[in-house]
């Protein structure tokens, strides 16, 4: 279908103003189809003008203001006859069910049978549920209506009621659902939610609280009700606190756990779906309720930037989200117990900033470009998230915390139900603030590129300094940019100490006197505490010091900056992954942060799959499933156990795992729960030490979605003809199959222990991408190429046919995009290969 341009929806806005949807949906028709009506009221600043409304499902009847209309309907547009001053356009239409999780997305769980429905609007499928004028500055409120099978519950962005159960046709019973009126909002956080959720409610302050999840996980939600709405008042708290303003939306706040969300989850206003993966059904590591603790308070973020305050055009997702990922570490830091929480966004979210920013599809934080809604979706990345919040925390530090807070404030209060740019922030932070901004918007929101920073330093025979300078190198072409960090100065012995240093809008080195005289130290760290968004080369001296420095500095951010660049090291062919891999058995033992062995655990898992020659890789798994067994005796085992059932090689390790899958030489404080022998059994099948009967054994113990997606993993992962061949069907051709499946096909399909096996099918995807990705829609696209592309397959014939591929004309904005980063991650692969030799 088109994308909505940026010149469309200017005329657009131009022309009309939107007042209210009232819209009904009828979500009792089968399994296929659902009713929707949407009656739309809105001025013509140009009577006799006419426009467009979007509509995805099948126009049954249209009206204008009372007179019936032809319904002249292309692609997904139904073009308006002219338009009176004053109007009221209501549109009958069928919609389809999607299997992707756009639009209205419907799911059966297999645990039971019972069916939910969730509808995801971002960024234009909003009129996959009803006709609407698909654009966010066309603002309007929102009243809903469901009709729906009685046993069902039914959440949307506004408070509702239910009526009383009616008897339908081929449905059964049914009932009424009436929404409070919501707004004005923009219709891409439209939300319904619906299916026999298990809920649980909680007031504080005034808010009503809801969680939702699936009958099936009720025990769950149950034994983490307590952490979740914890965590979600404390968060509230904070922001009511810290933006002098109560929560905009009323009196109601729902969240509701999504069977195959596409995403990580969406701020629908009032009523935020997150994926149900985040209510654990097995013991997870630390790591993973700390990012659960990140997205709900991300997400709460939105409710002020983005909900309250919406971007205008998708140039600007950044005023979203950038604040988002700044905000959600920063009150998890301060309310929950993950304090640490900045030394978890520097390896997980911020390393992935520097990677995308350094890459062939880097942009700016804030794009001047965004032609249309489908290039807008390809900016939903590590630039726009991580980067722009790495950006944020800078300004921070330049205006101070509370000029920064305080220019918030005023920026809500000025733009509050209403659309708002990049000049709009900036131009209330400078006026709160007093001083000018725009150069260092202009310095760090419209440019790409990482600057590096470098120490230059002089020893005198005493071994102290006599001379220290920081030097910044821009990106080729790219301006000076200022930044406030710290110098962490690590001695042989102590803690070491870090000393505030400001770059300013200079090319010349600047002095850090208060070093001078004191020792040379081990570890001479720019960007300590990981306060701006740059690179930091290490020296090979300090690089092999790192297994005895790292242990001992007391900040996770600062550590964090640490594994970042030597991990970019590797990345860049000047530090071999090897060495990476065996810093990581030398430190990881000694780290107190839950938050930086995963991400490192599975950098070094990349490591050994993608950046080591093949004859290589065993015995770097070897160390990792040996640092594995030392952090089962720690406060990591739970990390430990699922490593270890990953990187397991040898006879003795696998008849180990095999064991513990039958309850025996089970580690103290590690429970074999349904995760865990999942992922053993995928690495048992990948193995061809387990197969189909041993699948459809664990799928009958643990008949759930969870269950299913992981045995189509396995399924996919087994070393054989017939599977390989059966899974590329589904990967490739197969047009029912849903997102989560879809993902776990791919992970299981291009294992590097099948490279041969496999080999016939790498020149047939870059040959059959073009064909599904023409029927696929953005989201299932996504996953095709995030999970299926065939990254273990580092050669120069898949960069050759990478290139090809690119080569062509005619790729869809998110399937060149999407190439573009998985190629330069094979190029990548061979330089660190190179450097490995």
């Amino acid at each position: 279908m088109p994308s909505l341009t940026q010149a469309e929806a200017v005329r657009r806005a131009a022309l009309l103003a939107v007042d209210s949807y009232a819209v009904e949906l009828d979500l009792t028709r089968g399994d296929q189809l659902f009713g929707s009506v949407s009656r739309i009221r809105f001025r013509c600043h140009q009577p006799g003008e006419s426009t467009f409304v979007e509509l995805t499902g099948r126009p049954v009847a249209a009206t204008l203001n009372g007179a019936p209309i032809e319904l002249d309907h292309r692609d997904n547009r139904v073009t308006l006859p002219p338009l009176a001053a004053d109007n009221e356009l209501v549109v009958i239409a069928e919609g389809e069910y999607t299997r992707s999780g756009e639009g209205l997305h419907r799911a059966v769980d297999p645990a039971d049978g019972e069916v939910y429905l969730c509808a995801s609007s971002a960024p234009d499928n909003a009129q996959r549920v009803f006709a609407c004028f698909d654009q966010p500055d066309l603002k309007a409120t929102v009243t809903l209506s469901v009709t729906a099978p009685a046993p069902w519950t039914v959440l949307g962005n506004g408070a509702g009621t239910r009526g009383a159960t009616e008897s339908g046709s081929d449905a059964g019973a049914v009932a009424r659902w009436e929404f409070e009126p919501v707004g004005p909002m923009s219709v891409y956080l439209f939300t319904v939610c619906a299916g026999t959720f298990h809920s649980r409610y909680r007031e504080h302050d005034g808010i009503g609280y809801g969680w939702h999840c699936r009958a099936s996980l009720a025990e769950h939600l149950d034994e983490q009700a307590d952490e979740l709405f914890t965590l979600t008042e404390r968060a509230m708290d904070w922001y009511q606190r810290t933006f002098a303003m109560r929560y905009p939306f009323g009196a109601k706040y729902d969240q509701v756990f999504v069977p195959e969300f596409l995403y990580g989850a969406m701020e629908n206003i009032g009523c935020v779906t997150v994926r149900d993966e985040w209510l654990y059904r097995s013991a997870v590591p630390d790591s993973e309720r700390q990012l659960r603790a990140m997205v709900i308070a991300h997400e709460m973020a939105h409710m002020w930037f983005g909900d309250l305050v919406t971007l205008r055009w998708w140039d600007d997702l950044w005023l979203n989200e950038s604040f988002a990922e700044f905000l959600g570490f920063r009150v998890v830091g301060e309310v929950s117990r993950y304090a640490d929480a900045w030394g978890f966004f520097g390896v997980f979210r911020k390393l992935p900033g520097y990677q995308a920013d350094q890459g062939p599809a880097t942009h700016p934080v804030a794009p001047t470009d965004v032609p249309d809604v489908a290039h807008g979706l390809l900016n939903i990345d590590a630039i726009s998230y991580p980067k722009g919040a790495s950006a944020l925390r800078q300004l921070a530090a330049l205006l101070g915390e509370d000029t920064f807070f305080a220019g918030l404030r005023a920026y809500f209060s000025r733009y509050a139900y209403r659309n708002a740019t990049l000049a709009d922030l900036i131009g209330t932070l400078s006026e709160v603030g007093g001083v000018d901004l725009t150069g260092w918007a202009d310095r760090w929101l419209r440019t790409t590129g990482v600057d590096v920073l470098t120490a230059h330093t002089r020893v005198d025979a005493a071994g102290r300094y006599s001379a220290v300078e920081v030097a910044r190198s821009a990106p080729a072409g790219g301006p000076v940019r200022p930044h406030r960090i710290r110098v962490g100065w690590y001695p042989a012995t102590g803690t070491g100490e870090g000393i505030p240093v400001t770059l300013p809008l200079t090319d010349d080195p600047v002095p850090v006197p208060e070093l001078v005289g004191r020792p040379a130290a081990e570890l001479l760290l720019l960007n300590d505490a990981d306060l701006t968004f740059a690179r930091v080369d290490l020296t090979p001296a300090e690089l092999d010091r790192l297994g005895a420095v790292l242990p001992a500095m007391p900040d996770a951010a600062s550590r964090a900056v640490v594994w970042t660049n030597a991990w970019e090291l590797v990345r860049a062919g000047r530090w071999p992954a090897e060495r990476f891999v065996e810093l990581a058995a030398t430190a990881l033992p000694a780290e107190p942060s839950p938050g930086l062995p995963p991400s490192v655990l599975r950098l070094c898992e990349r490591a050994a799959d993608t950046y080591l020659p093949a004859e290589r890789r065993d015995p770097a798994l070897r160390v990792l499933a040996g640092l594995a067994r030392v952090l089962l005796a720690g406060p990591h085992r739970l990390l430990a156990a699922s490593v270890l059932a990953r990187c397991a090689v040898t006879d003795e390790e696998l008849e180990l795992l095999a064991d513990w899958r039958r309850g025996e030489r089970v580690p103290e404080g590690v429970p074999v729960d349904a995760e865990l022998r999942w992922s053993i059994l995928f690495r048992l099948a990948t193995l061809g030490l387990a197969g189909p009967a041993e699948i459809d054994a664990e799928l009958t113990a643990d008949h759930t979605a969870a269950g299913e997606v992981a045995a189509t993993r396995c399924r996919a992962a087994l070393p054989d003809v017939a599977a390989k061949r059966a899974a590329w069907q589904l990967l490739m051709a197969d047009r029912s199959i849903s997102n989560r499946h879809l993902a776990a096909v791919g992970e299981g399909f291009w294992r590097p222990e099948h490279a041969v096996l496999t080999d016939e099918y790498v020149p047939r995807y870059f040959a059959e991408l073009p064909g599904t990705a023409a029927w696929r829609s953005p989201g299932l696209l996504l996953v095709a190429v995030g999970s299926g592309y065939p990254s273990t397959a580092v050669s120069e014939r898949t960069a050759r046919l990478g290139a090809e591929l690119l080569a062509r004309d005619d790729l869809a904005p998110m399937l060149r995009r999407k190439v573009v980063e998985a190629d330069h991650e094979i190029h990548v692969a061979l330089a660190a290969r190179a450097a490995a030799r």
